[in-house]
């Protein structure tokens, strides 16, 4: 089997004095984008240039949802556009859409999202699949193009759900093209189906079918800027960061090991590879390919950041007065439960996470005599919190962009406050032929 491939490429057009278009191509980490930058001018060049920059940061760490790091990511670059935009008084207006793309970890599929009037298609054996739907008026109904697209990350009344996401297989051959309107503005729909099929027809190179694909818009008038992306499907398959140092640093990395044992006169080392630290003093920030729970204490006002892992080992983690626990885009698959016990104004933070395994949190309230009061055992792993504010003072819980695989799997109990925001229940959402065997 060949291995995934892909080619991004970019033109001006025929009409435009300048390109307010970027694009992420991204085969090592599996992250693909079209940005187009609206604002004019320097001001769509610099939007689509914050977006591309958020895209291009998406993490490569494996086990993480594709959906909800690209919806994050996309959600980053709106945030630093309207700031450019609050300190730059004459880019205001600045906006930019985008079609995102993440590849799965084993290669086979792919999670896009999406918000505005670029596109993504499938094409495959079974003919052309447009993947996204414009964010945008019919022609008849838009004047300008800002007033076209109805989303788009220079908005600052944009809704937290604007960014859709959508999920596709991609076997071995398939093409997975992403395009700016550039292409489908100019190209009549006939003819630009045709030609994807024709492309995925043909052994043509990824660099090939871009340089096609910009061409057919050129000799279509080239009204707009165009960029395309083209990835043919084959063998590919993430690894993190960490991983590919560690196939460089193997040696350096034993040769340390043996000095410092040296030095320490042979003392056993008794931290697990993966493991957490016992005692977490200060600020702490981790990440990992896996991680190992097991008995942790962050101590009064200090602060544990795990970022970008798999949680495949339970334990217990106590969170002291002050102290903050924070787990961020990753994933927590471990058999035996994650037990968070939170003291008086100790707080945790679970953003952008999937949580495939029992999450039990048990927080500390203190009444108005001043007596605190901790949450007994969770009995049904319930998933009704308490509301905002149920206590003056006491723990906090945050949960941001959670994916759980099944409703009951965190359980809150005894704290004084919970804060949900896009917290949803896994359902099935690629189609039928990207189940395999």
């Amino acid at each position: 089997m060949a291995r995934l491939s892909a080619h991004a490429r970019t033109d001006r057009g025929l009409v435009r004095g300048s390109n307010e278009d970027a694009f992420v191509c991204r085969t090592s980490t599996g992250v693909f984008a079209v940005i187009d930058g609206m604002g004019g001018q320097e001001a769509g060049e610099i939007a689509a240039a914050i977006a591309a920059e958020a895209l291009a940061q998406v993490p490569a760490t494996p086990g993480l949802v594709g959906e909800a790091v690209l919806v994050q990511a996309l959600r980053d670059a709106r945030a630093r556009i309207l700031a450019h935009a609050g300190a730059h008084p004459d880019t205001r207006g600045l906006g930019a859409v985008a079609t995102a793309a993440r590849m799965d970890d084993d290669g086979r599929a792919v999670s896009i999202a999406h918000l505005g009037d670029a596109r993504a298609w499938r094409v495959s054996a079974r003919g052309v699949q447009q993947l996204t739907e414009d964010h945008a008026l019919d022609a008849s109904e838009g004047g300008s193009r800002r007033g076209a697209v109805t989303r788009d990350l220079g908005r600052e009344d944009l809704p937290d759900d604007a960014v859709a996401t959508y999920r596709a297989p991609l076997d071995p051959g398939d093409l997975l093209v992403l395009a700016t309107d550039g292409l489908h503005g100019a190209v009549p729909p006939r003819v630009l189906d045709a030609t994807l099929r024709e492309i995925h027809a043909q052994p043509v190179s990824p660099a090939a079918a871009c340089k096609r694909l910009v061409r057919l818009a050129l000799a279509n008038g080239g009204p707009d800027n165009v960029s395309v992306v083209v990835l043919r499907g084959g063998r590919w398959r993430r690894r993190s960061r960490a991983r590919r140092l560690g196939q460089v640093l193997t040696w350096g990395l034993f040769a340390a090991l043996v000095a410092l044992t040296v030095m320490a006169g042979w003392r056993r080392l008794d931290t697990p590879r993966g493991q957490l630290p016992a005692e977490v003093t200060g600020t702490v920030e981790l990440s990992r390919d896996t991680t190992r729970v097991g008995e942790v204490h962050v101590e009064p006002g200090s602060r544990l950041v795990l970022r970008g892992t798999e949680i495949v080992g339970g334990g217990t983690v106590v969170v002291d007065e002050g102290g903050e626990l924070h787990i961020v885009r990753s994933v927590v698959t471990a058999r035996a439960p994650l037990d968070v016990r939170l003291s008086r104004d100790a707080t945790l933070v679970l953003e952008d996470v999937r949580i495939e395994a029992p999450v039990q949190v048990r927080g500390t309230t203190v009444s108005g005599g001043g007596v605190a009061e901790e949450g007994g055992p969770s009995s049904a792993r319930s998933t009704e919190m308490p509301a905002s504010g149920t206590g003056t003072r006491g723990s906090r819980v945050v949960i941001r962009h959670a994916l759980l695989a099944r409703a009951d799997l965190v359980a809150v109990e005894g704290v004084a406050s919970v804060d949900r925001s896009d917290v949803q229940v896994s359902t099935a959402t690629v189609s039928e032929d990207a189940r395999r065997p």
